[in-house]
């Protein structure tokens, strides 16, 4: 089972509670006849948007899932284009792997890293993506450095000095943050 299975899943059992109770209470209050084309009433029109929302959410494949611009799938395969430019420009800082550093690694997938003046940086891979990495290829990954996503703005060390970062506040919000770390 897929992890964005398993969190449709999870949103189901949380959904199924609500949508019974407005079944149970349809059955208990409603007065409306749908049959005849009567405007439904507060909990048929309850139930009815549950049930379209449930249905809704089990037709997603995952990755399909979509803001209206974009799908996780055309991001994701966005954010590997992006970071093997930046591999790609700094070659004598990249590598990849098909094994963690203890020798571990998710089924067909591989990990490319670039090593910044504040840390490394690491993304997983499938393998049919392997050739999109031209980069030095080592027996197992360096040691993971316990850099989490917020870290990305490691990245922009490779440039050279300390720059400002406008997103930092923004995405520490955005997670529950105070500052980056805690």
């Amino acid at each position: 089972m897929n992890v964005g299975r398993i969190k449709l899943e999870t949103a189901f059992r949380a959904l199924n509670p609500i949508v019974g109770d407005a079944t149970k209470r349809q059955k208990q209050h409603c007065r409306c006849d749908p049959d005849v084309g009567a405007t439904p009433c507060q909990y048929c029109a309850i139930y009815d948007a549950l049930k379209d929302y449930k249905l809704l959410i089990e037709d997603i494949e995952e990755g399909e899932a979509s803001d209206g611009y974009h799908t996780f799938n055309e991001l994701y395969y966005h954010r590997m284009v992006l970071f093997s430019v930046i591999c790609h420009a700094y070659k004598n800082k990249d590598w990849k792997s098909k094994q963690h550093d203890d020798g571990t690694m998710f089924d067909n997938h591989f990990i490319v890293g670039v090593e910044t003046p504040e840390g490394q940086y690491t993304y997983h891979y499938s393998m049919e993506h392997w050739d999109a990495f031209n980069v030095k290829e080592l027996e197992k990954a360096p040691e993971w450095d316990g850099h989490k996503p917020e870290d990305i703005v490691r990245l922009k060390s490779l440039q050279g000095g300390e720059k400002p970062d406008p997103f930092k506040e923004h995405l520490a919000k955005d997670r529950g943050l105070d500052t980056f770390g805690g």
